[in-house]
């Protein structure tokens, strides 16, 4: 019997308010924006650990 792997991808609607939230993080750290949505910060905590959002550039 063939298995198949699991692979979950992220889609348009996760996508856009994940690099969004980054990009918050990266230029507008002190705007506080976890402690005044903390609904969004919690998704944030997950989404932030998945490999795409893992596999960052850097500045430098």
């Amino acid at each position: 019997m063939l298995a198949l792997r699991t692979v979950t991808y992220c889609t348009e609607n996760e996508e856009t308010p994940g690099c969004a939230l980054w990009y918050l993080d990266l230029r507008f750290a002190d705007w506080g924006w976890r402690e005044r949505h903390p609904h969004v910060a919690d998704w944030y905590a997950t989404y932030g650990q998945r490999p795409e959002m893992t596999a960052t550039w850097s500045l430098d």
